[in-house]
């Protein structure tokens, strides 16, 4: 890495006064897609100027006797694609503090060219967003020049067509893709410039002081946000089976005003699962990240899961088996504009309201294989070994940031001991409160109360004002317990309404041939 450094820095030490210019055509993100150009001149690390300029973004910045640097810019916030662009012009590795917590392995290979490469593959320590970061850099078995480079999720980038410049060898082209889908091309081309060029350069009245020459940070230090509501968006057509239960992974920025500012790709089994992804994000909603308390830009990774079939279908939810597991599948509800999730064992079939978008199975597992609190034993809480979640939907109502989330959950033979009466399932229900409710404040809990419904106990509690340092909206809780046949059937729904035991109220429960009743009664039944 240092040898190639040394080869191809045109910023290292002797370098002199030179102009970048670039042709980039950028793709797959939300912002800064299209055909732009870079050019930057350059006379010492006290005096350059750099210009961006694409259809939808432009950006200079420069550096004068004065030390800091100054920058204009269309936009607060510089697109990611962009960030990667500034990042790749010249070559790019990590500091020596960097990678000193990277196990790095060594291999020969072959690359892109056909040419012999030596390569050299680390995995960085596990983050908690739980995206592992793979990096791999290939270099020239025979000139020592960087080949290739695979960083931070899929992203592969590669350097070619090498000329020789002020006794450097410089690339003229890099070629950003992932997953094998292009994002970004490159063509450079390098020009000595006078050292004089830059002479009297002087910030404009409209320019900002800035901290450091660019406003890209190291995407080493991408930190996981908040996503309060996340949305599936329907499986392309012509998908291959192999691949329709993979998630497309993008980075999200969001500036301080919790908005969404870019997406761009970062992995995805196919273009069009990537391009429907990018449409999708601009569905999510997001709580905020802070910085003592006050709100601050951020950018993260987040997996795009898709609904197949006619799931994807808003207010029919039909036949979604390809969400549901095994034995689990749902089916369409005809004229009613409801959903039906039908288990078989136990056996019964679930009506719910058809605004409710069904979340893929996939985003449930992973979901779950993140978790790492502790939940109560009775807790609804799908990580519990002797849970299984059968389901889980949201909707988002016009105005709301934050869904509700109807879930339901099988309480296994295994795990109740003894006669399920009218107590149990009261206690079960508390329990499911509480398992969520320790994790939060201001909670207030209603006494458990049971009802029978066409001759079956059902057990109920509620929890209202549930308030989260993460969610800016107080919560409330209903939870519903049933026993069918041996087993304990759990329904909990989380979400910022008053009106969330409504909503289970027009829900429709059948066990077997029994007759289809309402799962609540409504207010007019109580």
């Amino acid at each position: 890495m240092a040898k190639a450094r040394v080869l191809s820095n045109p910023f290292g030490s002797g370098a002199t006064p030179l102009t970048i210019r670039a042709t980039a055509v950028s793709s797959l993100a939300l912002q800064a897609v299209g055909k732009g150009t870079y050019e930057t001149q350059w006379v010492d690390a006290q005096h350059w100027q750099r210009t961006l300029r694409f259809p939808d973004f432009q950006q200079t910045e420069m550096r004068n006797d004065s030390g800091p640097s100054w920058y204009e810019r269309s936009t607060e916030l510089m697109p990611l694609r962009l960030m990667q662009l500034v990042h790749f012009i010249v070559p790019h590795f990590p500091g020596k503090k960097s990678i000193s917590s990277y196990a790095v392995s060594e291999s020969a290979a072959v690359s892109d060219q056909g040419v012999p490469v030596t390569c050299y593959s680390a995995t960085a320590p596990p983050r908690p967003d739980g995206f592992e970061r793979l990096y791999r850099w290939c270099f020239d078995s025979s000139s020592g020049l960087l080949a290739s480079e695979d960083y931070p999720l899929s992203l592969h980038i590669t350097y070619g067509n090498y000329i020789p410049f002020q006794g450097k060898q410089l690339f003229t082209r890099v070629h950003i893709s992932t997953s094998g889908i292009p994002v970004l091309d490159l063509d450079i081309q390098y020009a000595p410039l006078d050292p004089h060029a830059l002479d009297g350069l002087a910030p404009t009245g409209s320019m900002k002081q800035a901290s450091s020459a660019s406003p890209a940070s190291d995407p080493e230090e991408v930190e996981r946000g908040t996503v309060a509501y996340r949305y599936s968006p329907p499986l392309p057509t012509g998908t291959p089976e192999g691949v329709a239960n993979q998630p497309v992974v993008l980075q999200f920025y969001l500036g301080a005003d919790n908005t969404l500012h870019d997406a761009t790709l970062e992995r995805a089994p196919t273009q069009a699962m990537g391009e429907a992804a990018l449409q999708a994000a601009n569905k999510f909603t997001f709580t905020p990240r802070t910085v003592n308390g006050v709100p601050v830009p951020n950018r993260f990774y987040q997996s795009v899961w898709f609904q197949s079939g006619s799931a994807a279908v808003a207010g029919n939810n039909a036949d979604s088996s390809a969400a549901n597991a095994g034995n689990r599948s749902t089916r369409a509800a005809g004229q009613t504009q409801q959903g039906v999730f039908q288990n078989d064992t136990p056996s019964f079939s679930f009506r719910y309201p058809g605004d409710f978008q069904l979340i893929p199975r996939g985003q449930l597992e992973a979901d779950q294989h993140h978790l790492t609190d502790k939940p109560s034993v009775y807790g609804l809480d799908p990580h519990v070994a002797c849970n299984t979640l059968l389901f889980r939907a949201q909707r988002l109502s016009p105005g709301q940031r934050t869904p509700q989330v109807l879930s339901m959950i099988d309480l296994s033979p295994d795990c109740i001991i003894g006669m399920v009466d009218r107590k149990m399932l009261e206690s079960v229900a508390s329990n499911a409160i509480n398992s969520v409710a320790n994790h939060w404040q201001n909670v207030r809990t209603s006494t458990p109360r049971s009802f029978q419904r066409k001759g079956r106990v059902i057990a109920e509690a509620s929890a209202s004002g549930v308030a989260h340092g993460s969610i800016d909206e107080a919560l409330n809780i209903v939870v519903v317990a049933t026993k069918i046949r041996e087993h304990v059937v759990g329904w909990m729904i989380i979400g910022p309404d008053n009106n969330l035991e409504a909503t289970l109220a027009a829900c429709l429960l059948q066990v077997e041939n029994e007759h289809e009743s309402p799962l609540l009664p409504g207010s007019d039944d109580r």
